[in-house]
């Protein structure tokens, strides 16, 4: 995958497309069950999804600023990215409020956030890539691939703090009291804390795996079209 050319790019790259046709399909599924059902019972899945969008156009910023050699509007682009990139695989936890609610069906509602979580981690592949490419061209491809390492496990922790500590990207600013416990806690004595390491881990290496399957399969249709 190519990296986006900063926001101009972005909008003309075939990724944008892709994630621009996955949001139109996820905005048609909620609205025909919230048509079926009467009621927009799942419309927190549109502000779980905004939230996923963050770090993907964070990242976009990222390679802009680093193309005009705009060092200290990249470092904010990165903590924008981090800080909100949980928010990107976190879509896929929202499977846990599934359960059959006649008289839509149960398959239709696995359909819905399947796709929402799909479009969730396609964000989130998009942003590896970009940030891949800055950090892999400023410190090079071991450097590159280091970031993202620590970048899906950090991903991971935060949809533990999310899905089972109830807390949110923002509550470094409006909750820090709240927030920094709850992480040193678990971070300096990770073994006091089981689930939580197991969350990280496990979300963490699918994360992960996911981007480097989709990076070889990406590269291996380019090496195809190259014969």
């Amino acid at each position: 995958m190519e990296p986006t050319q900063g926001w101009s790019g972005l909008v003309r790259s075939p990724r944008f497309i892709l994630l621009g046709v996955g949001l139109a399909g996820c905005a048609l599924l909620l609205i025909a069950r919230g048509y079926f059902a009467h009621d927009l019972k799942f419309r927190f899945l549109v502000w779980n999804l905004f939230l996923a969008l963050i770090p993907a156009f964070a990242a976009a910023g990222m390679v802009r600023a680093a193309r005009l050699g705009a060092g200290w509007l990249a470092w904010i682009c990165a903590a924008v990215w981090l800080l909100f990139l949980p928010n990107a695989p976190y879509l896929i936890t929202d499977l846990v409020h599934l359960q059959p609610r006649p008289p839509i069906p149960y398959w239709f509602d696995i359909l819905l956030f399947a796709t929402f979580a799909g479009a969730g981690l396609l964000a989130a592949f998009s942003s590896f890539n970009d940030v891949q490419h800055v950090v892999s061209h400023r410190f090079g491809r071991a450097a590159g691939w280091a970031v993202l390492a620590l970048a899906a496990f950090a991903a991971g922790f935060g949809i533990y703090l999310g899905r089972v500590q109830r807390m949110n990207s923002w509550d470094v600013f409006t909750r820090p009291a709240d927030l920094w416990p709850a992480v040193t806690e678990r971070l300096f004595a990770p073994w006091t804390q089981p689930r939580a390491m197991a969350v990280t881990l496990l979300y963490g290496a699918v994360v992960l795996f996911g981007y480097i399957a989709v990076r070889v399969i990406m590269k291996a249709r380019a090496h195809d079209r190259g014969r």
